[in-house]
């Protein structure tokens, strides 16, 4: 933890959780976050927690291959660096040296940096998955009373997380939207370790929904893999059990992406994992987009 965090109230709740671990004090999170000669996939294994201050850089432009949905102002707010989950084609992986976790304490400093910049769409949850430890940090409840205040902002919740009850006690904001990442079960089961079951983030997905959230479904990547049309048309099958598309606030669909640097290293640390040696087409997206149509929308 650095020097001077403990005092937030954040981080008083994290310490007085976890009382009886040991609290290593830092000048600065990057002196540990940041250090040369790390091993990523091992410290995945038992990744550490790191309390830090943003000091600035509270706000960044979204990048040119991310979706905007329609927005020209689409910015992204780093409250965390690194995720709870492993998934072999995450970018986070080629992009930090470190897989410790980075929790920032201060998240109200970030509020006059995106007032400055209003209107605007902004994703609270684009390096990470706030909600999944909503439980130790509380971010999702605080901006979604700073959305509530602000009806000229968009947010975006970003997650993979079947907690959906870490905030079903908060009233729902209509400029708040809550995407979840689905993936067909035997991807989840190959590709994304450590994270929830299709059918636990369809469970969290229909209480939102009945809250009265926005919600978004966002199909990916889709991952070029052998069979994916049949793959995702068993996961259709399966949302269309319970969730009726009318309901949703929008389903976005992309591909594996990512800068060829970041694939020449993401292929070096992960060489033993099929999806790295195909390349996706727009002709697949293309195919997703009607097998959705299709699958998931007819009849319904």
């Amino acid at each position: 933890m650095e020097e001077g965090a403990q005092a937030y109230p954040i981080a008083q709740a994290v310490l007085a959780r976890f009382c009886d671990r040991k609290v290593i004090l830092v000048r600065h999170y990057k002196d540990v976050f940041s250090r040369p000669g790390q091993d990523f996939l091992v410290q995945k294994e038992s990744p550490k927690l790191i309390l830090a201050r943003r000091r600035d850089h509270f706000l960044y432009e979204g990048a040119p291959m991310c979706d905007r949905y329609g927005h020209p102002r689409f910015y992204y707010a780093t409250m965390m660096m690194n995720c709870l989950y492993n998934c072999a084609y995450c970018y986070l992986q080629t992009l930090y040296p470190s897989a410790n976790v980075v929790a920032f304490v201060n998240p109200e400093d970030y509020f006059p940096a995106i007032e400055a910049q209003l209107p605007a769409y902004v994703s609270i949850s684009y390096d990470t998955d706030v909600l999944a430890l909503e439980h130790l940090f509380g971010y999702v409840k605080l901006w979604a009373d700073f959305a509530h205040s602000h009806p000229d902002l968009t947010l975006e919740v970003r997650t993979k997380s079947a907690n959906f009850n870490a905030i079903a006690q908060v009233s729902p904001v209509k400029n708040m939207i809550l995407s979840w990442t689905v993936s067909p079960q035997h991807v989840i089961d190959a590709y994304e370790a450590g994270a929830p079951s299709l059918a636990a983030r369809i469970s969290s997905i229909k209480a939102a929904i009945e809250k009265g959230w926005p919600v978004r479904l966002c199909m990916d990547p889709v991952l070029p893999i052998p069979g994916w049309e049949v793959h995702m048309e068993e996961m259709l099958d399966q949302l269309a059990t319970v969730i009726d598309p009318a309901h949703l606030y929008d389903i976005s669909v992309g591909s594996f992406r990512m800068s060829e640097a970041q694939y020449k290293k993401l292929r070096r640390l992960r060489p033993e994992f099929p999806l790295l040696s195909f390349e996706a087409m727009e002709k697949d997206i293309a195919m997703a987009q009607d097998i959705i149509k299709g699958r998931f929308y007819n009849g319904h």
